[in-house]
């Protein structure tokens, strides 16, 4: 139950995004949908246009058009089709995010909004870890003894995927969520949210190409 209400805190802080910043006419597509618990957090907020896809699971929230698609494969939408596409902690469970962040462009509209959640790998709790166990915090070998995410494959590098995706993506904000201490799903409150002490980030695009 602590790490679920971790995902629901990280859920609020998303929704409370969309709440400000989404058309709720918007069709919004949501790519990984740990069993649709965000999107039916957006339906009961009055968001009416909501798909998802999703690789490994089954839709059972019948309020919105599910399909079954890998990562790793083209996605079963069409081009410039979404206004508002969210990517909530998946990008670090694919091998390749290029090609998955270059299918999210190709069917999000121009000037349409991708928000991409990840573990923040820029906190001092990412840096130290890295420093004792040659491991950024949430991307620990299934053998270390305080294993937290072994299914963690890949690192989000912000600069890296800024770089690549420059003349197509623009970033405009970031946000946090979360302190948690290592090791643990203990949270604490902190007075500020930055990279340096929070655990997750919530990085928010825009598509100008």
């Amino acid at each position: 139950m602590a790490r679920e209400l971790t995902f629901w805190d990280l859920h609020k802080d998303i929704i409370k995004i969309a709440l400000n910043k989404v058309n709720k006419d918007n069709k919004i597509l949501d790519i990984g949908c740990w069993y649709w618990a965000f999107l039916e957090k957006l339906y009961h907020n009055w968001f009416s246009n909501l798909y998802w896809v999703d690789g490994f699971i089954d839709p059972e929230f019948k309020k919105m058009l599910f399909k079954k698609a890998k990562f790793t494969e083209k996605l079963p939408f069409s081009d410039d089709e979404f206004d508002t596409i969210f990517c909530t902690e998946v990008i670090e469970h694919v091998e390749d995010q290029f090609f998955l962040i270059n299918e999210q462009i190709r069917t999000l509209k121009i000037w349409g909004s991708l928000y991409i959640t990840s573990p923040n790998i820029y906190s001092i709790i990412s840096k130290i870890s890295f420093l004792l166990t040659d491991r950024l915090a949430y991307f620990y070998d299934s053998d270390v003894k305080f294993t937290i995410c072994p299914w963690h494959l890949t690192p989000f590098f912000i600069s890296i995927i800024q770089q690549y995706f420059d003349e197509t993506l623009h970033l405009k904000s970031t946000y946090y969520s979360q302190f948690v201490l290592p090791f643990t799903w203990w949270k604490i409150r902190l007075p500020l949210r930055n990279k340096l002490f929070w655990n997750i980030a919530i990085y928010e695009f825009e598509k100008i190409k």
